[in-house]
C-alpha cells in the first residue's frame, strides 16, 4: 500500500535511475535529510529510502565515482 508520506517522498524525489552527477549530488541529499533528522523514519520512509541507496549503489558502480 502507498501512503501518503511514500507519496510525498517520491513525488520530491522520484525513485527512477540516476542518469548523472547532478541527479546522483540530489539523491545523495535526499538520503542525508532522510537519516541525520532527529524524528524516526517511519517503515514507509525506510522503504523509499532502502530503493533510493540501490538506485545509488547501481549508479556509483556503474560509473565509478570518486569518493569526494
Amino acid at each position: 500500500m502507498v501512503t501518503k508520506k511514500y507519496r510525498e517522498l517520491i513525488e520530491h524525489f522520484p525513485l527512477v535511475p540516476i542518469k548523472n552527477d547532478d541527479h546522483l549530488d540530489k539523491a545523495h541529499a535526499v538520503v542525508q535529510s532522510l537519516t541525520l533528522r532527529k524524528k524516526p523514519m517511519a517503515s514507509d520512509e525506510k522503504q523509499y529510502l532502502e530503493v533510493l541507496l540501490n538506485l545509488i549503489e547501481k549508479y556509483e558502480k556503474k560509473y565509478q565515482r570518486p569518493s569526494d
